[in-house]
């Protein structure tokens, strides 16, 4: 009787441990979209985010002054160049809204970059002091 309840308990181990292997090859194997292709929004946000850093980093290594152009953070700051191009989720393109010769004692609240394209009525603000937010936009 108890060599029947261990060889039980070994079969549902196996079948516990195939079903794992099945869910994990369905899982990698099925298509996946990217965040950008997902949400937009959020893809916008995060380039943004990845500006601010990058034009963060560049201000500490030259005493507190911005880039005099978003196209100076690369290759030094950013990994890819397609970064420094905004996109909708339409696909349009457009380069991004960047405020010059501010510095990192300027008002913390003062945008340094902008995506161009509107969500939801919503602009995507970089300010100079880091913090990335989301602002409505007046008609």
């Amino acid at each position: 009787m108890a060599e029947e309840t261990k060889d039980r308990g070994e079969s549902f181990a196996a079948i516990g441990i195939l079903l794992m292997v099945i869910c994990l090859a369905v899982w990698f194997s099925s298509p996946r979209n990217s965040i950008s292709a997902r949400s937009p929004k959020v893809a916008a946000m995060s380039q943004v985010k990845n500006l601010s850093l990058a034009s963060r980093a560049y201000a500490a290594d030259r005493e507190g002054r911005y880039p005099d152009k978003l196209s100076d953070l690369y290759p030094d700051y950013l990994d890819e160049a397609n970064l420094l191009i905004a996109r909708d989720g339409a696909g349009a393109r457009s380069g991004f809204l960047y405020h010059r010769n501010l510095t990192d004692t300027s008002n913390s609240r003062l945008p340094l970059i902008q995506h161009p394209f509107l969500f939801d009525g919503e602009r995507i603000t970089g300010r100079v002091g880091g913090h990335v937010i989301m602002e409505k936009v007046k008609p």
